[in-house]
């Protein structure tokens, strides 16, 4: 992911943040501007001793979202700002004890949305702000009570579709615009009774 800085000309600068192998052969942060000198890893603290292993990338705002490996070897939602003083994970609320293990991170403007685990174990929908308070998992009327279980988001105008599982447990087509109040599944006509199984959107 791209993340853009404003730099003393007033021009935006640009850096890319990756998953890449340190000298002691660990998965860590990095970050580059293109260049060998502007290529450097990031000190992030509070990761794994065996390594933050960030995954699953996602810009939104001015920030970049991924899931990483803490100091106690939970997987949970970090966000970096390119920076070693900009990177930390949140603390999130409601999350399961082994960590909230984001997936399927999808940036929506100033927003983050991702499937997370939460403490009774099952996989929701959740919206990020990038700060542990803005953090929450939204209740969805409609939604599996063992997990709406969102996968596949894609950011579509104003709006994000997903495939999702119902109170039936049938796995259709959804859309959020970020809040519990606007997110419902799409009936569909025509589909598999068991559900319409969208994928790769």
């Amino acid at each position: 992911p791209e993340l853009r800085r404003e730099g003393s000309n007033n021009m935006p600068n640009k850096f890319v943040v990756f998953n890449g192998f340190d000298q002691n052969n660990l998965a860590s942060l990095w970050i580059s501007d293109g260049t060998s000198a502007g290529t450097s890893e990031v000190a992030v603290t509070g990761a794994s001793a065996n390594g933050l292993n960030p995954q699953g990338f996602a810009q939104f705002g001015s920030e970049v979202a991924f899931e990483g490996t803490d100091v106690n070897g939970d997987s949970g939602l970090w966000v970096t700002d390119g920076t070693s003083a900009g990177t930390s994970e949140l603390s999130v609320s409601g999350a399961a004890s082994g960590g909230i293990n984001p997936q399927f991170m999808t940036g929506f403007g100033n927003k983050l949305l991702f499937e997370g685990a939460d403490a009774a174990g099952n996989n929701n929908l959740w919206v990020s702000d990038g700060t542990s308070a803005g953090t929450s998992e939204l209740s969805i009327p409609g939604a599996s009570t063992t997990g709406l279980a969102p996968q596949d988001m894609t950011v579509f105008g104003n709006e994000v579709l997903f495939s999702g599982n119902d109170s039936s447990n049938h796995n259709n087509l959804w859309v959020t615009d970020g809040t519990a109040a606007g997110t419902s599944e799409l009936q569909v006509a025509g589909t598999f009774p068991p559900g319409l199984f969208p994928q790769d959107l």
